[in-house]
């Protein structure tokens, strides 16, 4: 009946008043209850045990929301994990999508139109333009790294101009 919230593969059949809550819960905020979703082996679906036995219960769940859900690949109760604790540690693998990873941004790059450089009354000009401007500039290049600078910004400016 629920079976597009938890998915079909819960340890039980019937739920009690505390699963109800939580499928109500689900309903309610569109989530799905991802750790019913896999198939597993009846031993690896308990996520407690009652103390003092060996019997097993499904009462830690992993919900996310709807729509998110494919992000989740697998869910699974770690039993072996020494927690000191009735519950067994419940994981999921999940794929994280590549929008949620930061990168540096890059510098927004102008793109110029060098076709027109081909006519050679515009080379002329753009070359003497150039010439020009970094003359301005030309008594102050005593290093390569300032020569550059200028060099760039007379190919820059110029470029603007025309």
């Amino acid at each position: 009946m629920y079976q597009k919230i938890t998915g079909g593969n819960s340890k039980h059949q019937q739920s009690n008043e505390n699963g109800i809550r939580l499928i109500t819960l689900a309903i309610e905020k569109d989530l799905k209850i991802m750790s019913t979703y896999f198939q597993r082996k009846e031993i690896h679906k308990g996520t407690w045990m009652i103390p003092g036995t060996m019997e097993t219960n499904q009462i830690d769940h992993v919900l996310i929301q709807t729509e998110k859900s494919r992000l989740i690949s697998n869910v699974r109760t770690y039993r072996g994990a020494d927690t000191n604790s009735d519950h067994f540690l419940v994981g999921i693998k999940m794929k994280l999508p590549k929008t949620g990873i930061s990168r540096k941004k890059k510098k927004y790059e102008i793109k110029y139109n060098i076709k027109e450089l081909q006519d050679p009354e515009i080379a002329k000009k753009y070359r003497t333009e150039v010439e020009e401007i970094y003359k301005k500039h030309e008594n102050r290049c005593n290093t390569v790294e300032k020569r550059w600078k200028y060099i760039e910004e007379a190919v820059l400016t110029a470029t603007k101009r025309l």
